[in-house]
């Protein structure tokens, strides 16, 4: 192909060195040869490009592939780890804030709830004792 290039702009530049300053039918047909040729040169260059990484991409092994398509997500897979450890960390302390709480609850309100309880029981025996009946649920 560059032997085209070459045979082309030879031509134009004999024809120039010829004829100085003539830009006439002749002189254009052989600029627009050049230029053809140039565009033939690069075209024929981009098809090796896609013929050569097809090439490539019909060679590679899938360790090779999983390996670049590793590589190209590298950020975002970085990202999402993190995101993985700090969601495990914040289920862990919300474990540990549940079983405080538990223990809280246990400690202080558990007991206040038994002690409302058996005054209501006691207040109750009271007014059966009375002759009086009254009944009262116990929500939780």
């Amino acid at each position: 192909m560059n032997n085209s290039v070459r045979n082309t702009t030879k031509k134009l530049k004999t024809y120039q060195s010829k004829h100085p300053g003539v830009v006439d039918e002749k002189h254009e047909e052989l600029r627009r040869n050049v230029i053809i040729a140039n565009l033939s040169v690069a075209r024929h260059e981009e098809k090796m490009k896609k013929v050569e990484e097809r090439v490539l991409f019909n060679a590679i092994t899938d360790d090779e592939f999983l390996d670049q398509s590793y590589q190209m997500n590298a950020a975002l897979n970085s990202e999402k780890t993190l995101a993985t450890k700090k969601s495990e960390k914040n289920k862990k302390k919300m474990k540990q804030d549940h079983a405080l709480m538990r223990i809280a609850f246990n400690k202080i309100c558990q007991p206040y709830h038994v002690k409302r309880a058996a005054m209501v029981l006691q207040t109750q025996a009271i007014l059966k004792e009375l002759g009086l009946e009254f009944s009262v649920t116990i929500r939780q």
